[in-house]
């Protein structure tokens, strides 16, 4: 052990933490895959969408109720917005300016549709469902 200098105290060897690794649990694998495929087939059925905030080229979709807080919303096409990266980021950032841009370019009725796709219970999405989803959208 290496003496301090300055406490002359003997000091000890940091311990490296482990790097946290994405799960290799088949649900939320299954989970991840059904998220990219949806994503995937949004890029591939409108790839000229634009941006929904600000007009550039969108580049991710983004769920307007978040994925931890609706499973009903999750693969919802009513529920996801094209965002161009910057705006997303903003928007994650607390812009939420971003928000009323797009809400008011999709109108009272799109806003009532989230309210009650908000209050809709279902269970956790289970194997047999995402590997529909995954076929669905490859």
């Amino acid at each position: 052990m290496k003496r301090s200098w300055i406490k002359r105290k003997p000091t000890k060897p940091l311990k490296r933490t482990k790097l946290r690794k994405k799960s290799l649990q088949p649900m939320p694998t299954l989970r991840r895959k059904a998220d990219r495929a949806l994503q995937d087939w949004f890029r591939r059925e409108y790839p000229d969408n634009k941006c929904e905030c600000c007009g550039g080229q969108y580049e991710v979709m983004h769920h307007h109720i978040l994925k931890s807080n609706s499973n009903a919303a999750r693969f919802n096409h009513d529920n996801l917005i094209f965002l161009c990266s910057k705006c997303h980021s903003s928007l994650h950032f607390g812009n939420l300016n971003l928000i009323s841009i797009y809400t008011a370019k999709r109108g009272n009725e799109w806003v009532e549709k989230m309210v009650e796709l908000k209050k809709v219970k279902v269970s956790h999405y289970g194997k047999k469902a995402l590997e529909v989803i995954i076929k669905k959208y490859a």
